[in-house]
């Protein structure tokens, strides 16, 4: 069962994501808050597994509350879900270590994916927002650049996807810090970006989240 809190300041808001996760049988909403402060105190009480969270609340900004429910608990799952979609923002959020963010726009079956695939430890953004990274901006010839790198480099690279620490990548393949540096400045080289959320942002443009 995925333990689900909306943080959001809109009561009909609240209501109405409830009732599209109520739909599903191993989703369920342990929690509701109006404000930061009540979702901080709610998530250090519940322990959710997924937080669908609110950029504008009336207390506090979405990116500090964030940043406390990460600090609390890393293996927090944080959704954003807002109505706010400027790249800074997305930006800073990914930055600050969220799982996934998505335009209110979106339908409720983008939620339900979304919701499932934080919970497994993916990141998730939504496709009319990525294409707006210069990196979505590709050309043609990156379609297949994913094809050019080896068995063990898709490995790190999966889980540079989930957010996973270069610690947990050695001791999950039996390999030195060392090596996994080595790997990860090979995906850099290969697929001509300079950082994680640039490696990340460029496997969300080509669907890896789901087929990875």
């Amino acid at each position: 069962m995925i333990k689900i809190l909306i943080v959001d300041d809109h009561a009909l808001v609240r209501l109405g994501i409830s009732e599209i996760l109520a739909g599903i049988d191993d989703f369920t909403v342990v929690g509701e808050a109006g404000t930061g402060w009540e979702g901080l105190e709610l998530a250090r009480r519940l322990y959710p597994d997924v937080i669908i969270l609110d950029l504008k609340l009336p207390d506090q900004p979405g990116l500090e509350v964030a940043q406390k429910l990460l600090g609390f608990n890393p293996h927090f799952k944080v959704l954003v879900l807002s109505a706010v979609t400027d790249d800074f923002s997305v930006f800073c959020l990914l930055e600050a270590g969220v799982h996934g963010y998505l335009s209110k726009e979106a339908n409720p079956e983008e939620l339900i994916q979304a919701v499932r695939a934080v919970d497994a430890g993916q990141r998730v953004l939504s496709p009319e927002l990525a294409k707006r990274f210069e990196l979505a901006k590709a050309d043609h010839k990156k379609e297949n650049m994913f094809a050019e790198i080896s068995e063990r480099e898709r490995e790190v690279l999966r889980m540079i996807i989930r957010g996973i620490t270069v610690k947990e990548m050695a001791e999950t393949l039996h390999i030195s810090h060392k090596t996994i540096h080595s790997y990860r400045n090979r995906l850099f080289e290969k697929l001509n970006v300079k950082t994680d959320l640039a490696l990340t942002l460029l496997a969300l443009h080509h669907n890896l989240i789901y087929t990875e």
